[in-house]
């Protein structure tokens, strides 16, 4: 609406508002003021890492679009926002470990706590910085100048919070640091979420209350270690360095000239093998547990400098506690065991100096309480509705695979995988559409907890109208069904057909048909589709199409995803190439700036040979 045409009553109380409003913002822990009828609705977030930033920043977007708009009507719905970190700054995992350390909370606590996880300092992307490029502040208004397609963790974390701060310095004046939650309820008799805070300096304990409550704690909340693993070492008396992916930053250092053995096998175990081969490290054995992730892919590594094992398991420490016997095993698709071979082969590692588990992590849902964490179930026999048991039922052959045949899923599906869980639909509790958890679930992490924090306030606002109980329960199976006919989806989903997939890798006759079930295309279309999807419901203003039909954008948004991925495939191990060859080294002309259609320009020197100083210069 424009000012010429505005009536002064109108003015006189859109400026009233915007008092109010500073008024609420500058306040905004005294929820129990705005307890009363056709009061703003109170929201707290637990977590100040990306996705509670991109929360706050989507509020902030949508309130200075309103106020240009003299929208009172949006401003009287627009939510007050309390994010509650427990680390002195924001940035969650995109935070050094050494910079972690400084904090309040982690003086007194080891390194083998779960108080917190964090990137160690060397750390670079393994996706393309085109793939996580806002479209409100791109790299060109940051940097000022064009950028190679993989950008160390420290600039990536410099871009986050300098996008939010930019036009606002006072952005986390709503964030409560420092402070802890040890519990969250939700009290059906207030209709409000009771939330127990302790502010760790004092050690003061308060309750605060909100209307709607948002889990943004992160995915890579809690170290994943295999305690399997872990006892057979301190058995073993194994002498080496022993440590989670999340704290090998200090590490990296002396790793020159050592043997180390990563266990796991998918991107941090990628980069923490490049990292290490480029700073000097005599070998690399990557421990390839499933045989499916993104090392056992690889189809070369610089010089030659890692090699990974499958179908292994440690078995004891050997060599005075320098060594480590590895026997030849099966790994069961099904139970997520390894199962040893009765007269299987051994392999001896003579020589290791460390062993770094990258094992992943866990979701941190311990501050919840009650059901607010039950809904983290997959799809399975045990959790069922009407609708699961109709999509158990189907025989789910492949419509554009039929060599495979009529392979019926396990009773288990897989969808966290997918980030889809029987009780939550996109993201949002079902039993309670008023709870709300910050999940990402594809390749493009950062851009898809962008758009799903403008989903959430558009559901808070009311812009979205969320389905009924049933129609979102139909709605996430109606989603894996249509995964369930795309082979690399299924392959994720669904441990029979992986089963039987291997059966077919080993026969020659299907080759040509396993060419065309190992590409990419349909697989990253899908989850684009998905994203352009949401990003569409959530009013995002940067759009890639729809469900059904991708636009210019989206098609471009797929076409980088295949590249980045098929980089690490390319290279043949007895080429001249494979001596400095990795996936960062990709061409980058492919590469292009969804908002600004600058091309990602080559890197000075091949990567292997660079340093976080080649940045210094941005």
């Amino acid at each position: 609406m424009k000012w010429s045409c505005f009536p002064v009553i109108h003015i006189f109380s859109f400026f009233i508002c915007i008092v109010q409003l500073k008024a609420e913002d500058s306040d905004v822990c005294d929820h129990e003021s705005f307890n009363k009828p056709n009061s703003r609705p109170t929201v707290g977030i637990v977590g100040c890492g990306p996705g509670g930033i991109a929360f706050l920043h989507a509020v902030n977007q949508r309130k200075r679009k309103m106020e240009e708009e003299g929208d009172l009507d949006g401003l009287s719905k627009l939510p007050i926002v309390t994010c509650i970190e427990r680390e002195s700054e924001p940035g969650g995992v995109w935070k050094s470990k050494r910079k972690q350390r400084l904090s309040i909370f982690e003086k007194n606590n080891t390194d083998d706590d779960d108080s917190g996880t964090n990137m160690y300092e060397a750390l670079w992307t393994n996706g393309p910085k085109e793939l996580f490029e806002f479209f409100d502040y791109t790299f060109q208004d940051y940097f000022n100048q064009s950028l190679p397609v993989f950008l160390p963790r420290k600039f990536v974390l410099d871009y986050i919070l300098e996008r939010v701060q930019h036009n606002n310095p006072n952005f986390f004046s709503s964030a409560k640091f420092n402070t802890e939650v040890q519990n969250v309820q939700y009290n059906e008799a207030t209709t409000k979420f009771e939330v127990d805070i302790r502010y760790l300096p004092s050690d003061v304990q308060s309750t605060m209350h909100f209307d709607k409550f948002i889990w943004a704690a992160g995915e890579n909340g809690i170290k994943s270690v295999p305690s399997s693993i872990d006892n057979i070492l301190d058995e073993g008396g194994f002498l080496g360095k022993v440590m989670h992916s999340s704290t090998a930053g200090d590490f990296l250092s002396e790793v020159k000239g050592t043997n180390i053995l990563m266990i796991g096998d998918a991107y941090s175990a990628e980069d923490l093998t490049l990292q290490s081969i480029k700073l000097g490290v005599k070998k690399v054995y990557i421990l390839s547990r499933s045989g499916s992730g993104i090392c056992y892919l690889v189809s070369s590594w610089p010089n030659g400098k890692a090699e990974v094992i499958a179908d292994f398991v440690i078995t004891e420490v050997i060599n005075g506690g320098h060594g480590l016997r590895l026997a030849e095993a099966t790994y069961n698709l099904k139970t997520k065991r390894t199962d040893l071979y009765p007269d299987g082969n051994i392999m001896d590692l003579e020589d290791i100096s460390a062993i770094i588990y990258c094992t992943g992590y866990d979701m941190n849902v311990k501050m919840l309480s009650g059901a607010l964490q039950w809904p983290f179930r997959e799809y399975d026999g045990y959790h069922f509705n009407s609708e699961y048991e109709s999509f158990m039922a189907k025989k789910w052959a492949m419509s554009s695979a039929t060599f495979i045949g009529h392979v019926d899923p396990f009773h288990s599906i897989e969808s966290s995988e997918v980030m889809i869980f029987a009780g939550i639909y996109r993201g949002i509790l079902i039993d309670n559409p008023n709870m709300m958890y910050m999940t990402a679930g594809g390749i493009t992490p950062l851009m898809e907890l962008d758009i799903r924090a403008w989903f959430f306030l558009a559901h808070i606002m009311g812009d979205f109208q969320i389905p009924s109980k049933d129609e979102m329960n139909l709605r996430n199976t109606e989603l894996l069904a249509e995964l369930m006919q795309i082979h690399n989806w299924r392959y994720i989903l669904d441990p029979n057909y992986q089963a039987e997939y291997w059966k077919f890798v080993e026969d020659d006759t299907y080759k040509n048909e396993l060419d065309y079930l190992d590409s990419n295309d349909e697989y990253f279309t899908s989850i684009t589709k998905v994203l352009a999807q949401e990003a569409q419901d959530a009013l995002y203003p940067l759009q890639f199409g729809t469900g059904k039909e991708l636009n210019a954008k989206g098609d471009l948004v797929v076409k980088m995803q295949n590249i980045a991925t098929n980089a690490r495939f390319i290279t043949d191990p007895k080429s001249k190439n494979s001596l400095w060859w990795t996936f960062r080294d990709v061409d980058p002309s492919g590469f292009i700036s969804l908002h600004t259609n600058t091309s990602a320009i080559a890197y000075e020197k091949k990567w292997i040979q660079t340093g976080d100083s080649l940045f210094d210069r941005f």
